[in-house]
């Protein structure tokens, strides 16, 4: 079970530094940029679109770090009761969760894909505020 503890360390540590860095660009302390970030066509295309697309994303990245962090402490609960649990009903808890966390980074993407396409139709039709006058 050595190996469903690590993984369950590495995806909740990974899902808090997207989580980081969701946010932070999200705030706007991080400008467009290679290197961190949800680096997509439709972000990298402006710094609104970069913005939006980033704030359209956290509530899914937050998701994604409080399933990850239910999976380590179910990880940690299995590693310390391992001699009673068998080996299927450890992976039976681990492989789904890992799943979950993708597929809400996954939808992640989507959502800060839209969110970002949708700052820039905005952007090329002249609305500098991003909001629509007609409520």
């Amino acid at each position: 079970m050595d190996y469903a503890l690590i993984i369950a360390s590495v995806v909740s540590l990974h899902a808090a530094v997207i989580m980081l860095a969701v946010c932070f660009a999200a705030g706007g302390g991080m400008e467009r940029n290679n290197t961190v970030g949800i680096r997509i066509w439709s972000t990298m295309s402006s710094q609104r679109a970069w913005t939006a697309g980033h704030r359209a994303a956290v509530p899914w990245c937050w998701a994604s770090v409080v399933i990850s962090v239910v999976f380590l402490i179910v990880a940690v609960v299995l590693h310390r009761d391992e001699e009673r649990l068998s080996s299927s009903l450890q992976h039976a808890v681990m492989w789904p969760a890992v799943g979950a966390v993708v597929l809400v980074l996954l939808v992640a993407g989507w959502a800060c894909d839209r969110a970002a396409k949708r700052a820039l139709v905005l952007e090329h039709l002249g609305e500098e505020h991003g909001g629509d006058d007609r409520s």
